[in-house]
């Protein structure tokens, strides 16, 4: 990186070596630009009501999974700094703890993230309540679908992402309140 520094110490300036220089831009450059906080505040609180979100009770991974999903859907509201932010700020301030190992509440949440890192990266999730272009099971289309990826499902998840699909609610409402932010949201400036 190229840096204008005055030679002189004109007008009260210290006199800096190159490497503080260095040190100090390095610094500047890769301060955050605004906290944690506000960024929760300006991206979250703009739609949500606060006390929803901290009744949500998801856990860092799911919170995570929720901030992706809004981010690939509002691709240019979401820098990846920011993300790393309001993660920060989620996984601090909302997360609750996960539920403990080799519970059936822990592998539930387990799967639905599966779920979501497998499908979600391409598919809106919602395709699962809305009917179908064509007759298959939900066996059939999960397996279609590790032949087609093999590398992001399994054999050995297929029963597990297959009993997942099943159980996923039909009623639109309720798989939002499942999957918040799958689809795209439309918010008038």
């Amino acid at each position: 990186m190229a840096y204008h520094r005055r030679t002189d110490a004109g007008l009260g300036g210290a006199k800096l070596s190159d490497e503080d220089v260095e040190r100090i831009s390095n610094f500047l450059v890769n301060r955050a630009s605004y906290s944690d906080k506000w960024l929760y505040r300006a991206k979250c609180l703009r739609c949500h009501d606060d006390r929803e979100l901290r009744r949500a009770k998801y856990t860092a991974v799911e919170w995570e999974q929720i901030v992706e999903r809004v981010s690939r859907r509002q691709v240019y509201a979401f820098r990846t700094e920011w993300k790393r932010q309001i993660n920060r700020y989620l996984r601090e301030n909302l997360a609750v703890e996960p539920p403990p190992e080799g519970t059936p509440e822990r592998e539930r949440r387990e799967t639905k993230i599966s779920f979501e890192m497998r499908c979600g990266v391409c598919h809106s999730l919602d395709i699962l309540v809305r009917p179908r272009t064509f007759e298959e099971t939900d066996a059939e289309m999960v397996e279609r679908m590790r032949l087609k990826a093999p590398s992001l499902i399994s054999y050995d998840e297929v029963r597990r992402l297959t009993d997942f699909v099943g159980a996923v609610p039909q009623d639109l409402e309720k798989f939002q309140e499942m999957f918040p932010h799958d689809r795209k949201l439309e918010i008038s400036w």
